[in-house]
């Protein structure tokens, strides 16, 4: 186990740490990430497909999109079907393939400290808040509209659920299970850093941000990349960066959405285009990488044991 003062990185030195059990380990989690989305699309694709004529399948699709009993589950499972596949699959490969307890991809501590996740989302939060309130005085708010129904309040668990599963499963393979697994293989830890970094960029390039100025976007989350294996070395774990990480994209989902994706909408406010900018989405991934920068001096670096 991990003993007073042993850096997170170097945990993945420990077990079975041969090249090929960390590609191959890869390999299965970018499987399941790319394999756990589509299973319930096409199991409610081949459910209406043999239902299509009759009053099942009408009313399958009207319990799925009217139904608030149905919307709830249907978030649930579209949120949470990827990264529980995931967590399985990393589960599997640092147990069983690797033979060393999952907790050590989480934290160099002997258990989550939320004490730790607690502070990271707050700073997080006053950061937003200072920097929107600078930004009121200067940006044209057009295009920002208040969209809340007290009825979408049941569904804001499942969001919440799906969202902090997915956070914690990303940060798990990119800061916990690459970082360890590159350190095995390279000596540097900047260089480590920036290679989990690029892999990170690599993966964020599939976001729907990407047409909103792309280069700006993937420098700005190659910094956060950086900032975040800064926050995991300095603090010894993932605690902080999961907190920030699902603070943030709760932000998204609950207080500020993105009408432009022609997607079912349960936020506070819903914006278009004017507020989806290149500057706004360098201002919001420059605010996550400020604050886990500001967390890796904030937060107390206390020495724990396992």
């Amino acid at each position: 186990m991990a003993g007073t003062g042993v850096p997170f990185f170097e945990l993945g030195k420990k077990g079975a740490s041969q090249l090929w059990v960390f590609v191959a380990g890869l390999a299965l989690l970018l499987l399941a990430y790319w394999v756990a989305p589509e299973i319930w699309f096409r199991l409610k694709s081949v459910f209406v497909r043999i239902f299509i004529n009759s009053d099942t399948g009408s009313n399958f699709l009207s319990f799925l999109t009217s139904s608030q009993v149905g919307v709830f589950l249907d978030i649930l499972v579209t949120y949470c079907l990827g990264p529980v596949f995931v967590l399985v699959a990393l589960r599997a490969v640092q147990n069983h393939v690797r033979k060393r307890p999952m907790q050590d991809l989480m934290s160099t501590a002997p258990k989550f400290r939320w004490h730790l996740a607690i502070k990271a989302a707050m700073i997080y939060m006053f950061v937003t808040s200072l920097v929107w309130f600078v930004k009121s005085f200067f940006a044209d708010w057009g295009g920002v509209t208040w969209i809340f129904e007290p009825k979408n309040l049941v569904l804001w668990p499942a969001l919440v659920l799906g969202v902090a599963l997915f956070i914690f499963a990303e940060e798990a393979v990119f800061r916990g299970f690459i970082c360890q697994g590159l350190s095995v293989q390279i000596k540097s830890p900047l260089l480590v850093m920036v290679l989990s970094s690029l892999l990170y960029v690599a993966w964020s390039s599939a976001g729907y941000y990407m047409a909103f100025g792309w280069q700006s976007y993937l420098l700005v989350m190659f910094i956060v990349g950086m900032a975040a294996c800064l926050l995991v070395v300095m603090t010894g774990g993932l605690e902080a960066t999961i907190a920030i990480g699902t603070t943030s994209a709760l932000i998204g989902t609950l207080l500020v959405s993105d009408q432009t994706l022609g997607l079912p909408q349960y936020s506070l406010y819903s914006a278009g285009e004017t507020f989806y900018t290149a500057v706004s989405v360098f201002e919001t991934a420059a605010t996550y990488a400020i604050t886990l920068i500001l967390c890796a001096y904030i937060l107390p670096q206390k020495k724990e044991t396992k």
